[in-house]
Formats: structure tokens, C-alpha cells, sequence
């Protein structure tokens, strides 16, 4: 007998010749791992929540720009002052972890109880200036009655609305407004005529006077508009100056740390690209090796067992003669091992058949040859979702208990039969018929309608009916049958198939309970019968 040796003393000595290259540069490549892993840690423990943080003090930021600027343009001053509230709670609780970003905050703080007093500052400015414009237009109208030419309405304060509403009035608008220029103008003209007149000089001073406290107050008015403007401006820059902080904080940090990791991927590219080279360089020479004592005699095999699997003749075949141990038992037992195979093939296969005709009787009522319970359950465990245009029946046979106890439990066998193939005769093929228990069937049924619901659940009770079996239990009348039947789904998924079971049960309830004999669509008052 020719001497063998195993593939495992071949391989073996193939790696012992191969292994200390090997594990060289898997150990510079393994440390090289540990430091990305050391460094990617690090970035996802210390730089990634700290990005995080910055986002959410960037997002407070926005959040505090809308409540500066609706402290500046906003004419309710309720609605202005909850936002100064706001500013000011959100400058306070907020934390901002960058220590310049924690000064500019508390600058910002000082900065919105400025802006805010120059907003109270304007509001009161605005409430002077149009109460002297009221006593102005009280003094042009007192002119002009005196002066017997009063023709025209008195004044109002609100024909300088358009020109003064705070905060968004263009303070040059003020001098525009028609009315005013009209009216003073005429007044002045009238005091310049009648300066004798020593009723009318005293009303023209009054005007006077009042005119020049208006502009004095408008004045005040524009001063305070434009120093809230420009606190409004600091602010914005300083908010501004506050969200650059923390882009630029953050972007140097995850760049340092994303640098590093870098370097170190590059590094251990090149021992994997070394690596690679010489596991090919390992692997070409062994498949030269071991290609003429272990690859040629498993094709010959290969070719044995591919003609046994496409049912070819195998006899005359030469199997291989090899020096490799474990290939020399494979050729020993391999005749006799399809041998074997050949037997139980034929034997899997009778089997298969009754495994098919088991699984059938499993799933199918053996008295009634409807489905059974189990394969209503396995089709409710197979679907994800109700389709839609999906509905349910509950059939009861009326007094088949008292069929039963008249005529006996093998006569009721016979109805139950007959009731069922009546069932299933008249519904559609993609309609299933399940018996759900004793003499109660449930019936789904698909593609289906409201009205077509209807007709069949008329056809199946005249069908019924119609087979003439007549129940002395019940004065010799046909045994006949009642129905209840769950809403039609309209979209997949709408109820489960439990759930229209139980809908389609509770009308069931309804239709025995008024007469037997007859279908019933649930229906929300059905939820209360017992």
C-alpha cells in the first residue's frame, strides 16, 4: 500500500513557514487599530457631545434673536414684554460652556435690560407726544371757532397715526401728514392777520406753545427710536459674535482629533496593504502546492457526484488514486455511500407524499371538510394587515342543539355537512369557510361591498333553507341558519382580523336574538347587547 500523508500535515507545514511575517505586521496593524479605536472614542466621548451642546446653544441663540426682535418691532406691549421675559430667562438658565461665550452672555444679559428701559422709555416718549398733539388740535380748533371760520372737523389724534405708530412709524413721516401742515398752517395765517386782536393772540400763543412742546416730544420720540435701534444693533453683533464662537471652538477640535486619526489610518494602510501582498503571494504558492494532490482528484470526485445527481450512470467511472488521506477514505466510501442514497431517496419520497397528506388534514375540519380553526389562526398569523374591501361572516345554525338532541348527534353530523358544503358552494373561490366551532362557521371574504354582503348573506339563507331538512325540535321546520356581518374595511389595515370577528359576532348576537333566520350588519349599538 502506498504511503499517505493528511492535507492537515501539508497546511500545517505551509503555515509554519508563513507565520512569523504574518503575525509581524498583523501586531503593527493591531496597534495601529488600537489607537484609531483610542482616538474615535475619544472624539465620540468629548467632541461629539460638545458639537452637540454647541448646536443646542446656537439653536438658544436664534430663539434669542426672535425675542430681541420682537422686543423692537412688536406693537403689543404685552407681547413685547413676555419676550423680554423670555430673553432674559434664556440668558439666565441657559449654560454656555465656553468661557468667552459665558462673558458675552452676561454682557448680552445687561444689554436687553438697556434695550428693554429704552423701549419703556419710547413707549412713554410716544404717549407724551400724542397727548400734546391732542392739546394742539384742542388749541387750532379754539382758534378757528374764535375766529368765527371753523368750517372744517376738529382735529384728532389719529390722523397722525399713520405717521407715529410705534415702533415701526418713520419718524420723517411725522412732518408729512397733510392734515396737520393744512390745519396749523391756516392757524398761523389767521394769528398773522388778526395780531390785534387780543382774543385771538392768546389762542395763537396756545397754539404756539403747543406746537413747540409737540416737536419737542416728537423729537424725544426719535431720539428714543434710535437708541433702541442701535441697542438692538449691539445686541444682533454680539449674539453673533457668540454663535462664531462656538463654530470656530468646535470645528478646530473635531479637525485636531480627525488629523490625528488620519495619520494613523494612513500608517495602517500600508501594513494591510502589505498584509494583502503577501497573503496572495501565500496563497498562489500554495495552490500551486497543493493543486495536484488535493485539487485534481476533488474534480473527479465532483465530476462522480454531479453525474449521480442528474440520475447518470456512474458505473465505469475511475475514481481518483491519491497519496492524501482524507480524500483516499472519501473514494473508499463513496460507491457504497450513494448506495445508501439511492435507498433513501426512494424512500423520501413516499415520505414527502404522506407528509403532504397530513398537512392537508391538518388544516381542514375532517367532519365538515371546511378549513378548521387552526388554518383561520395560521391565516390570521400570515397576513400583516387586513386588505382593504375585506369583511367577515359569523354563521350559527338556528336550534341545532335541539336537532341534536332529537335526533342525535350522527343526524346533526349530516346537517353540519350539508350546511357546509352549501356554504362553500355559494361563495366565490378567493371566499374561505372555516368551521369556528360546533355549529358556528366564519366565512372571510374579499373584493367585497356592502351590497354584494347583502346578496350573499340572502343567497346563503335560502340555500340553506332550501335543502329541506326539517328539525323536530322546532315543530318540524327547515333548519335554517342566521347571519352577522362585520363592517367592510376601507383602507388595509383599518381593523385586525380579531377585531372583525368580533364585530361580525356581536350582529350575530342581534340576529338570533330578533328572530333567527335572517343577516345583520354590526352596527356601534350592538356593543351593548349581552
Amino acid at each position: 500500500m502506498n504511503r499517505t500523508f493528511s492535507i492537515r500535515s501539508l497546511f500545517l507545514t505551509a503555515v509554519m513557514l508563513c507565520s512569523l511575517c504574518f503575525l509581524t505586521l498583523t501586531a503593527y496593524s493591531y496597534y495601529d487599530m488600537i489607537l484609531i479605536r483610542n482616538s474615535s472614542s475619544s472624539l465620540v466621548r468629548e467632541s461629539i457631545p460638545r458639537v452637540m451642546n454647541a448646536q443646542r446653544a446656537i439653536l438658544d441663540l436664534e430663539r434669542l434673536k426672535i425675542y430681541i426682535n420682537t422686543i423692537e418691532h412688536s406693537i403689543e406691549p404685552e407681547q413685547a414684554h413676555n419676550a423680554y421675559m423670555d430673553a432674559s430667562t434664556l440668558l439666565t438658565e441657559t449654560m454656555f460652556d465656553e468661557d468667552d461665550v459665558a462673558v458675552l452672555a452676561r454682557n448680552v444679559l445687561n444689554k436687553v435690560k438697556l434695550m428693554w428701559q429704552t423701549r419703556k422709555e419710547l413707549m412713554t416718549a410716544r404717549y407724551d407726544m400724542m397727548r400734546t398733539w391732542g392739546y394742539l388740535a384742542l388749541a387750532i380748533d379754539r382758534l378757528e371757532r374764535l375766529d368765527r371760520q371753523a368750517d372744517a372737523a376738529v382735529l384728532q389724534p389719529d390722523d397722525f397715526l399713520g405717521a407715529m405708530y410705534l415702533p415701526n412709524a418713520d419718524v420723517g413721516a411725522f412732518a408729512a401728514s397733510s392734515a396737520v401742515k393744512q390745519r396749523y398752517t391756516a392757524a398761523v395765517e389767521r394769528c398773522h392777520k388778526a395780531a390785534e386782536h387780543s382774543a385771538l393772540d392768546a389762542s395763537c400763543n396756545v397754539v404756539t406753545t403747543a406746537r413747540r412742546q409737540m416737536e419737542l416730544h416728537f423729537a424725544a420720540f426719535a431720539d428714543a427710536k434710535e437708541k433702541l435701534h442701535q441697542r438692538t444693533a449691539e445686541i444682533e453683533y454680539m449674539i453673533r459674535l457668540m454663535s462664531s464662537s462656538y463654530t470656530q471652538n468646535e470645528a478646530v477640535v473635531i479637525s485636531t482629533e480627525l488629523g490625528y486619526i488620519r495619520d494613523i489610518t494612513t500608517d495602517l494602510t500600508h501594513y494591510l496593504l502589505l498584509i494583502g501582498v503577501f497573503a496572495i503571494m501565500s496563497a498562489l504558492g500554495l495552490y500551486i502546492a497543493v493543486f495536484h494532490v488535493v485539487i485534481e482528484p476533488l474534480q473527479q470526485i465532483t465530476a462522480f457526484i454531479n453525474r449521480f445527481n442528474h440520475k447518470l450512470s456512474v458505473e465505469g467511472m475511475v475514481l481518483p488514486s491519491t497519496h492524501v488521506t482524507e480524500i483516499h477514505k472519501i473514494t473508499a466510501l463513496l460507491h457504497r455511500l450513494f448506495d445508501d442514497v439511492k435507498k433513501m431517496t426512494s424512500d423520501s419520497e413516499r415520505i414527502t407524499q404522506r407528509y403532504s397528506e397530513l398537512l392537508t388534514l391538518s388544516y381542514y375540519d375532517e367532519l365538515t371538510g371546511a378549513h378548521n380553526r387552526r388554518a383561520l389562526e395560521l391565516f390570521n398569523r400570515t397576513i400583516e394587515q387586513v386588505p382593504p374591501r375585506c369583511a367577515v361572516m359569523m354563521v350559527d345554525i338556528d336550534f341545532f342543539k335541539k336537532f341534536n338532541d332529537t335526533l342525535g348527534h350522527q343526524k346533526g353530523d349530516m346537517v353540519l355537512r350539508r350546511v357546509s358544503t352549501c356554504l362553500i358552494k355559494n361563495t366565490a373561490e378567493s371566499d374561505i369557510v372555516y368551521r369556528y366551532g360546533g355549529e358556528e362557521f366564519c366565512i372571510v371574504l374579499q373584493d367585497i361591498d356592502k351590497d354584494k354582503l347583502a346578496a350573499i348573506g340572502a343567497r346563503l339563507c335560502q340555500s340553506v333553507k332550501q335543502l329541506d331538512m326539517l328539525n323536530p325540535g322546532n315543530d318540524n321546520k327547515p333548519v335554517t341558519i342566521s347571519i352577522g356581518i362585520s363592517p367592510v374595511t376601507q383602507v388595509s389595515g383599518e381593523w385586525t382580523l380579531e377585531e372583525l370577528i368580533y364585530k361580525a359576532d356581536r350582529a350575530l348576537y342581534e340576529a338570533k336574538s330578533s328572530g333567527r333566520e335572517r343577516f345583520v350588519f354590526y352596527h356601534e349599538n350592538q356593543e351593548g347587547l349581552l
